[in-house]
């Protein structure tokens, strides 16, 4: 990086990349699924503060430079490459870094250039107005769902939604997993300035045709999702371990956005809970934890 206030760009991208590669040689160990659990969930955790900071911080004096050696500048910043190669997808994302680590070896590089070499390989997509809020605002966004199909959006706080309108300037890649359908819809681009028409259209649609659905497939968006109390029902049913259509990753993101969001005030605790009351014994979870920890054999740096 040019200097610390991109650390997050030399860190965060590193931390992303030592899943590709465990996730590469060995599939077996679910790399994603730990990925979600130890470092998407630990940066949500921590930006849900007031006392968050933006992964970009200006550094002004050489005593601030350690302070900006945290999950925010490895977790969140993973997390952000995360969603934003899912957003492009895996080939144009491998092609846009290609072009950047080709474009800056022997050299420093800034937020910017990594952006512009993504948005050359993303097939039209606009990557450097799409990524800016996410690394220069504090915070993060959660999609809060009606029981009419409508939705709003609101910055997620640990303590509770304020009460005065707080900045939402972030744009959300949503995906959504349908009852009944092997596709995956998506991504949808919410929040921002983007027209919200189509998506809600959809979340009506499928509301009214009584089908449960997933959003933010495979924990992929920054992002917290509050559903209505008729979807928690809907979805209820299909959380049971031996024959659930969701992948363990959906089933981890469905109760850390309702455990959250309701210890938050977002929704009702008790939700929550009687989500969760009929989850069952989930083989999968004891099968994975019976291997080798992915946290043991990557060397991550300190936070």
């Amino acid at each position: 990086m040019e200097f610390w206030t991109q650390l997050y760009l030399k860190e965060g991208v590193a931390r992303y990349m030592e899943f590709v590669g465990i996730d590469h040689l060995f599939p077996e160990w679910q790399a994603w699924t730990e990925f979600v659990q130890s470092v998407y969930t630990l940066a949500l955790s921590l930006d849900a503060l007031n006392t968050s900071h933006p992964v970009e911080v200006e550094v002004r004096h050489p005593d601030e430079i350690n302070e900006i050696f945290d999950a925010i500048s490895y977790a969140k910043g993973a997390s952000l490459i995360r969603m934003v190669a899912s957003y492009i997808g895996k080939e144009a994302f491998s092609k846009g870094m290609q072009i950047y680590l080709q474009r800056f070896a022997y050299n420093n590089a800034v937020t910017n250039d990594l952006w512009q070499a993504l948005e050359e390989a993303a097939d039209g997509k606009t990557i450097v107005d799409f990524m800016h809020p996410w690394t220069r605002s504090v915070g993060f966004p959660i999609v809060i769902l009606k029981d009419d199909g409508s939705f709003q959006i609101s910055r997620f706080l640990a303590s509770g939604a304020s009460n005065h309108e707080e900045e939402c300037p972030w744009q959300i890649p949503i995906t959504v997993q349908v009852q009944g359908s092997e596709e995956v819809e998506g991504p949808f681009l919410i929040g921002g300035n983007n027209d919200p028409s189509i998506f809600s259209s959809k979340l009506a649609s499928w509301t009214e045709a009584g089908k449960w659905f997933k959003l933010n497939v495979d924990q992929t968006a920054f992002c917290r999702i509050a559903y209505s109390t008729k979807q928690r029902s809907a979805i209820q049913g299909v959380l049971e371990p031996t024959s659930s259509p969701l992948a363990v990753t959906d089933r981890l993101g469905l109760i850390s956005d309702s455990f959250s969001a309701g210890m938050a005030g977002y929704t009702s605790l008790v939700d929550a809970l009687k989500l969760v009351q009929d989850f069952g014994s989930h083989d999968t979870a004891g099968m994975y934890y019976d291997r080798p920890s992915v946290l043991l054999i990557v060397p991550f740096a300190p936070y």
